[in-house]
């Protein structure tokens, strides 16, 4: 025997699970306290169980103790499985089932509507996987962690569930082995929410390595320790009208967020609803899951992440589900079900910038309309979906996304004219011609005269985020002696292109 696994034997439940066991809880706490007798919740705050049955303890055991691997199918961290079709009618391209450990609800993202998920296909690899250590460490099982701690695997322990837990006496333990009392992962994120003026900041400690699925979410917000003078009353995420975190009658944005370098995976949902105006994800990153940044305005990435996606050019979504990186999904919500779909997916507007990993500099942004595609009809409480109308659209912009954050810029270049409106067709104009990768003389063309055709209107747009540089780039198109006037009026709050245009002025 090679390796020990237990899918069925240890699994851990998603938040929706554990939030709705939550009214159940606290009504077996009021039912104890009239009957007088306490009651004892079968599982604590984040759905560990509380013991492993004691055949799968004294398995794991002789496993330390024979120094058997453990296999990283043991652990509740998300891993994706590498699925490669086995019928000869689904299209011949690799799906990913992203698999979180939580048996209660496993989400099979990236795989064609219709079909019956992983059983038409073949499991070829499993990457993003945690080592076996990490799931030990999460049943907060000290006996059984001390056993492999004694046997030498102190070194791939991880104290996140220990720290989450504030489980002093088996941090102690991990104390005693010399295990570093700096978590790997961020599984409960609301120890990492800091308040400051007008606002909150996330700040994720330097040593972490992987972010879990919705660590930031509405639950981990109420969980914060708040100032005193926030209102008692709070409403956050997908709990609120229009997923803005509100504390009472006034909102409190998230005013940054800070990843540390040793950040290697984030999950889907991680940071869901937290609205920030703009987020950086380390060059470290490789995966970055579906929703993840749901309400950021922008998301910046490095040309080192998603190593293992297929070149841009090479996959097209049509219409559902096949994305082939899940960069274009950042900053959309996904729906409650398994199959990853841009119809039923809540739409927000938002951009992705990426960077080089070796000299920093803005290789290309990519502007994302998809709220200006939104079907807004079913109202405020369903997830609307996109419009049938742009559904080839929005699938082209979430899809285009390749290996090292590559996009397929020909495909909108040929779907320019169908964009929903003038403000999507200029912002993506202006990041074209800012960044003319794979620019072909013709669109070039086509660009600067729609950008030039409506000069004040575009230096607006770019006004509202003080974008000099691109300014800069397009001054010979954008600026001219009769409309100087009215170009420094539209910038009265961009300090930045306002001072730039003055100059030109002078």
């Amino acid at each position: 025997m090679d390796y020990i696994e237990a899918l069925d034997l240890y699994t851990v439940r998603t938040y929706d699970s554990w939030r709705d066991n939550l009214s159940f809880e606290s009504l077996m706490e009021e039912h104890s306290a009239r009957i007088g007798k306490e009651y004892v919740p079968a599982e604590d705050r984040r759905g560990l169980p509380v013991r492993l049955p004691e055949a799968r303890r004294a398995e794991l055991i002789q496993a330390a103790r024979r120094h058997i691997p453990l296999g990283v199918s043991f652990s509740p961290s998300a891993l994706r499985m590498h699925l490669v079709p086995t019928e000869e009618y689904i299209p011949s391209q690799s799906y990913y089932a992203i698999w979180d450990g939580r048996g209660a609800r496993t989400e099979i993202y990236n795989l064609p509507a219709g079909t019956a998920g992983p059983s038409y296909c073949r499991k070829e690899s499993i990457d993003y996987a945690a080592p076996g250590m990490w799931g030990i460490c999460d049943t907060l099982d000290a006996e059984l962690i001390e056993t492999f701690l004694k046997e030498g695997y102190g070194e791939d322990a991880d104290v996140s569930a220990a720290v989450d837990a504030r489980d002093e006496e088996l941090l102690d333990l991990y104390r005693r082995y010399e295990v570093p009392i700096s978590p790997k992962r961020v599984i409960d994120g609301s120890q990492y929410i800091h308040p400051c003026r007008g606002g909150f900041e996330i700040i994720v400690p330097d040593g972490v390595v992987a972010i879990s699925e919705r660590a930031f979410g509405s639950e981990r917000m109420t969980m914060a320790e708040w100032l005193p003078d926030v209102p008692k009353w709070l409403g956050i995420g997908g709990l609120s009208r229009d997923d803005l975190v509100t504390f009472g009658v006034r909102d409190l944005r998230c005013k940054r967020i800070i990843l540390p370098d040793s950040l290697r995976f984030i999950d889907a949902r991680a940071f869901e609803g937290v609205q920030v105006e703009d987020v950086v994800v380390p060059p470290s990153v490789e995966y970055v899951g579906p929703g993840a940044f749901y309400g950021a305005k922008r998301v910046t990435v490095y040309d080192t992440i998603s190593p293992e996606a297929r070149p841009a050019d090479e996959i097209f979504d049509l219409y559902d589900g096949i994305p082939n990186s899940s960069i274009g999904w950042l900053g959309l919500k996904p729906g409650s079900y398994c199959t990853l779909g841009i119809s039923k997916a809540k739409m927000a507007d938002f951009e992705v910038i990426v960077r080089s990993a070796d000299s920093d500099e803005v290789l290309f942004r990519v502007y994302m309309p998809f709220c200006q595609m939104e079907d807004k009809s079913s109202g405020w409480k369903t997830t609307g979906g996109v419009r049938e109308h742009y559904l080839g659209i929005a699938s082209m912009f979430a899809s285009s996304w390749g290996r090292g954050a590559s996009f397929a810029f020909s495909r909108v270049d040929g779907m320019f004219d169908r964009l929903p409106n003038q403000r999507a067709k200029l912002k993506t104009a202006i990041n074209r011609l800012a960044y003319p990768i794979d620019l072909p003389r013709e669109k070039r063309e086509r660009y600067e005269a729609y950008v030039a055709r409506n000069a004040r209107r575009a230096v607006a747009i770019m006004a509202e985020d003080d974008e000099v540089d691109e300014l800069r780039e397009l001054e010979h198109l954008l600026v001219k002696s009769r409309n100087l006037a009215s170009l420094i009026e539209a910038c009265a709050k961009a300090r930045r292109m306002r001072s730039y245009l003055k100059k030109l002025a002078r």
